[in-house]
């Protein structure tokens, strides 16, 4: 019944009065006849606080559009206040924006504008609320586009995956500072210690074998050559 559509919607929560939508599945749609329990879920939509876009594939043509517009790198989720739409800028070398144009369909440009013209890159879907991490790109070739099946879309949902991976970089810098130290300090304690048991060993002072010693003994059979000369009575 199409009326009963669209005087009562097509779906319905099952409770009244709430003041926003529930997030479980207690809805209730139209089938043409009466009212059916749903399995529907609705969430509310979050945008990511980043998304970082790189190239995977093997078409030179393609890669070589990442290399000279310098499309890879990471997006940064922008405030409302410039265009009414959420935004996406990559700042270096030089700004590039992921948007949404009036189209519908999720662009890469380097003008917030919304021109054909300037889109170096686009998904060709109109009714996606984000950019679908998943689905083609077309990109700009020369005058024409060109579908690349390879284009990593990854993202960032919160500020404390950023922070966390921060606090992990700062913690492994800390470790390397502290180790390095440690095996400084080892290091220097083994030198200063050797260094001090060479200066209090006591010199070895070898019998002077040219002289003799003083007394010698020999043992029985033992052949002996004697001096008789008198140079020294």
């Amino acid at each position: 019944n199409g009326e009963l559509g669209a005087n009562n919607g097509i779906m319905n929560s099952k409770s009244a009065g709430l003041p926003s939508p529930p997030e479980n599945d207690l809805w209730k749609y139209w089938n043409g006849k009466d009212w059916r329990t749903s399995t529907i879920f609705i969430l509310p939509l979050i945008y990511p606080e980043s998304y970082y876009l790189e190239y995977k594939g093997n078409d030179s043509e393609v890669g070589e559009m990442f290399r000279k517009e310098s499309l890879g790198g990471l997006y940064v989720k922008q405030s409302q206040t410039q265009i009414k739409v959420m935004y996406y800028v990559k700042e270096n070398p030089s700004p590039l924006y992921i948007m949404k144009s009036t189209k519908g369909q999720w662009v890469v440009s380097p003008y917030l504008e919304d021109t054909d013209s300037s889109q170096l890159m686009y998904q060709n879907r109109t009714t996606d609320p984000t950019p679908d991490q998943y689905a083609p790109w077309l990109v700009r070739i020369g005058n024409t586009f060109r579908s690349a099946q390879d284009i990593s879309m990854s993202h960032i949902e919160e500020e404390d995956d950023v922070e966390a991976e921060d606090k992990l970089v700062l913690i492994l810098s800390i470790s390397f500072s502290v180790a390095l130290v440690c095996s400084l300090i080892v290091i220097i304690l083994l030198v200063f210690t050797r260094k001090k048991r060479t200066s209090t060993e006591e010199p070895t002072i070898d019998d002077n074998m040219y002289y003799g010693n003083e007394r010698e003994d020999y043992n029985e059979g033992d052949t002996c050559v004697t001096d008789t000369n008198d140079y020294y009575d």
